[in-house]
């Protein structure tokens, strides 16, 4: 079978194109496996490669794995040098979002883009004390004040005084954000109406990444 690219995409038959899409939705889940804040471009460094007959680029990767995108370029061959082999080279993009166990892929057109290269992912994050502070105090909101913001941002405003400066807001219906920035750190934490809290520590006084 003869594939024939153009403008980065593949024409192929339903056998690559299946792969392709399966090696996607794991890539979706190894990105956004960690419960913590990481940079987007170390989520994409975890996924690619050449594995077999798979390659994963990584064409773009803004923000964090909280508040972030990545776009991934996955080739697939199938039955290299045989008679029936064919090959297709498909792009999906992940919205990264705290709020989601997995980033789900969206098949989207390939850019004429060089992939980005990508160093070695970064160990899990050592939390700092200030960290353990805010799960701390995330600990103490009660249930039924999980979505207020002004008792959430009282409560942080005690734990943390000036000059550091918090903000509290919902992120959606269901859960609450708080970010708490010094100088040279900044503090993510994540509040759901109900489940366990989660909190991420970044060098830098922007928690978002980008």
């Amino acid at each position: 079978m003869t594939t024939l690219l153009t403008a980065g995409c593949a024409t192929s038959s339903v056998r690559s194109r299946e792969q392709a899409d399966a090696h996607a939705v794991t890539a979706g889940r190894v990105m956004t496996r960690t419960d913590y804040a990481m940079p987007s471009t170390s989520a994409a460094a975890m996924v690619v490669g050449t594995a077999g007959d798979t390659t994963i680029e990584a064409l773009v990767a803004a923000g964090t794995t909280w508040d972030g995108s990545v776009l991934l370029r996955i080739r697939v061959r199938v039955d290299p040098g045989k008679f029936d082999s064919d090959t297709t080279t498909r792009c999906y993009r992940y919205d990264l979002d705290h709020t989601t166990d997995e980033a789900r892929p969206a098949p989207t057109d390939c850019p004429a883009t060089a992939p980005l290269v990508l160093t070695s992912p970064p160990p899990g994050p050592d939390l700092s004390a200030d960290a353990t502070a805010l799960a701390a105090a995330f600990d103490q909101v009660p249930t039924e004040q999980r979505l207020n913001v002004q008792y959430v941002a009282g409560l942080l405003r005690q734990q943390f005084a000036s000059p550091a400066e918090v903000m509290v807001g919902l992120s959606d219906p269901l859960t609450m954000s708080a970010t708490v920035s010094f100088e040279d750190r900044c503090l993510l934490g994540i509040l759901p109406s109900t489940g366990a809290a989660r909190v991420a520590s970044a060098r830098g006084s922007d928690c978002h990444g980008g």
